[in-house]
């Protein structure tokens, strides 16, 4: 997309750092494809989210040639576009996650700042501008009316932008069945991650019997599944620690290879896991309420659970599930549910734009700007 934001630039103009602001209109879409706009300032390319996608995206437009015009620049080169644009990053964390290596944040086989290095250490000496804040709302950019567009943040204060990039990523669907919001951890933030050590952690300390449900066949849950038993039968103890990993479907990690499934299945064997297949989750609910909340018993209500793969473990401190024949559904116990089923875009307020409705997600062109916009474009798993 540096392409499509070249186009719209001249050859010449200084740079300029425009702090966050605070009220005041909007401010004048610095394109020359407005009719009011102005082309002699530097553009503001404002880069929402910080994942590997907009982390990237931001250090890559820094790297660019921009005061090489465009029709000089070698094949395969930067196309510069004659004038070097602002640039702000914008993420609600301080810190960047390296998703893949979550897990060995619960096991305990990384550091914080291994799996989760800060922003700024990351940016260096670059030209990119990180702002931490909460995005609260979105106005897009008028190309009508020549009007840059305007993100609001949480703290009242505000950055205008002509071009904008989304890349707020995609994150756990806890709105798939009744219940798993309220009551289920996801895992895939960082907080999520803070969240589930705390969880483990005060029951570690109470030496509790532990039973852990993972809803979730795929990548994801096998890992945190095979990762959490490991922890808990070391810390409390085999007969106390109970992991469950439920699959819809009749295979663990349905888009991988045979031969990788069948590690899978062996691993999770290996580290005490039990897989319970053709189980689909339809409620969370919790069942009761102790005086300690970290010690409350949750339900999963399942259908077409498989008996035979479910069948209890006195031994590893599991319940068997309990069958209501008038739904259909049988109630399974658990203490802990940890939720990977299910993904979807990121939502972020102002920015309603019709797209893959299955996905709730954007849609782009070839050039990665969303459909129907001309200042805004989208990346990674929210187009």
């Amino acid at each position: 997309y540096s392409s499509s934001i070249n186009e719209d630039h001249g050859a010449s103009g200084a740079d300029d750092s425009e702090s966050v602001g605070e009220g005041g209109g909007l401010s004048a879409l610095r394109s020359s494809s407005s009719s009011s706009g102005s082309s002699s300032l530097p553009p503001r390319i404002v880069v929402l989210g910080g994942g590997f996608g907009g982390l990237y995206s931001a250090l890559k437009l820094c790297e660019l040639n921009w005061q090489q015009p465009m029709q000089t620049q070698p094949r395969g080169g930067p196309a510069g576009g004659g004038i070097t644009p602002g640039i702000t990053l914008i993420d609600q964390s301080d810190r960047f996650l390296f998703k893949p290596l979550m897990y060995e944040l619960v096991s305990g086989e990384a550091t914080l700042d291994q799996v989760a290095p800060l922003f700024r250490d990351l940016i260096g000496t670059s030209p990119v501008r990180f702002v931490q804040g909460e995005v609260e709302n979105v106005e897009l950019a008028s190309t009508e009316d020549g009007l840059a567009g305007r993100i609001f943040l949480s703290d009242g204060s505000h950055l205008d932008y002509d071009y904008l990039v989304l890349g707020v990523g995609a994150e756990v669907n806890l709105d798939l069945v009744p219940g798993a919001r309220e009551f289920a951890l996801p895992f895939g933030s960082l907080d999520d991650v803070r969240k589930l050590e705390k969880t483990l952690t005060v029951r570690e300390d109470r030496q509790l019997q532990t039973r852990v449900a993972v809803v979730g066949g795929g990548a994801g849950g096998v890992e945190l599944a095979a990762v959490v038993s490991e922890r808990l039968r070391s810390t409390i103890g085999e007969a106390k620690a109970s992991v469950r990993l439920y699959v819809a479907g009749n295979e663990v990690m349905e888009d991988f290879a045979p031969d990788a499934r069948k590690v899978a299945i062996e691993t999770l064997k290996e580290k005490g896991v039990e897989v319970v297949f053709g189980s689909r989750v339809e409620e969370v609910a919790k069942k009761e309420v102790q005086e300690e909340e970290d010690n409350s018993i949750y339900t999963l209500k399942i259908k077409n659970i498989n008996m035979a793969a479910a069948a209890a473990s006195e031994d590893a401190g599991a319940t068997e599930g309990n069958a209501d024949e008038s739904s259909g559904l049988i109630d399974v116990e658990t203490d802990v549910i940890l939720w990977t089923a299910g993904a979807k875009p990121v939502e972020v307020s102002g920015i309603k734009i019709p797209g893959n409705q299955n996905r709730n997600s954007v849609t782009i062109d070839p050039t990665l700007k969303i459909q129907g916009r001309t200042q805004e474009f989208a990346i990674g798993d929210v187009a």
